[in-house]
């Protein structure tokens, strides 16, 4: 009877390690602009490298990304609400009803 290996070596687990290039990619982020989310606190290593890279838990970067989406989407709908108020979303319509019609609008 064969016995399987279940360990994996390398997998998708929310709990695995990752470098600083994947780390930086699973952000969508550039490697310098990464290295200054880690110099700021914004992302710490669990890991640190004395002769190797710094590893990075990948359930951590994505509980960062998750909170950042967030930040992002309440600043975006405040820039709204911001707009609607000022009328700015009413001239943009007028200019599109006028943009298609061809016709000068007064």
């Amino acid at each position: 009877m064969k016995v399987r290996n279940l360990k994996r070596t390398r997998g998708p687990h929310l709990d695995s390690k990752i470098d600083r290039n994947e780390a930086a990619g699973l952000l969508f982020v550039s490697g310098s602009h990464f290295d200054a989310l880690v110099r700021s606190g914004k992302v710490t290593p669990t890991s640190f490298g004395l002769t190797g890279p710094h590893l990075f838990s990948k359930a951590d970067l994505l509980s960062y990304k998750k909170k950042q989406m967030k930040r992002q989407r309440k600043g975006l709908k405040m820039m709204m609400t911001a707009s609607e108020r000022m009328g700015l979303y009413d001239a943009e319509i007028d200019d599109l009803q006028t943009s298609k019609t061809g016709a000068p609008s007064d």
